[in-house]
């Protein structure tokens, strides 16, 4: 039986405003911090900065807030999905 993939985002506003992140299984098995997962490609918030990170497997952890000394968005790589239309 095949895993059911959802949408994973990350929204650094929604980050600081105190949601944390959670650690998710990415398709491709590497661990991503998001914000936010969805099952379509809408994500229906009002975070102007949210991005797509990727297609996720299932949640892993909760990661928190992570420590001032950590870069933000480091483990954050952006992949387009082709079903998804971004704004320039």
């Amino acid at each position: 039986m095949s895993e059911r993939l959802q949408y994973g985002w990350y929204s650094q506003g929604q980050y600081d405003a105190g949601a944390g992140s959670n650690v998710y299984m990415a398709e491709d098995d590497r661990e991503v911090f998001i914000t936010q997962v969805t099952d379509g490609p809408a994500h229906g918030t009002a975070w102007s900065d949210i991005h797509f990170v990727g297609m996720v497997k299932h949640w892993l952890r909760h990661a928190g807030i992570v420590s001032p000394s950590m870069p933000p968005l480091q483990f954050i790589q952006f992949q387009p999905h082709p079903s998804i239309r971004y704004k320039a």
